[in-house]
């Protein structure tokens, strides 16, 4: 946390996504970005087949992301 901003990260270290499942018509993922944006957030995955992924959210306090 910072004065500006909280972030929140979900880790895991399971089978990963691929690349192409990241962009693909998944739910969950969608509705993370979707909540995300109407919070004026960021989110970033970070994920390879066989290496687990990581979920940063990041959303600002009191105003606009920077």
């Amino acid at each position: 946390r910072s004065p500006q901003a909280v972030w929140l990260t979900i880790a895991d270290d399971g089978q990963g996504i691929g690349p192409g499942q990241i962009t693909e018509g998944g739910l969950g993922l969608e509705g993370m970005r979707e909540r995300v944006s109407l919070a004026s957030g960021r989110l970033q995955i970070h994920s390879a087949p066989g290496a687990g992924t990581r979920i940063v959210i990041e959303l600002p306090i009191g105003g606009e992301s920077s």
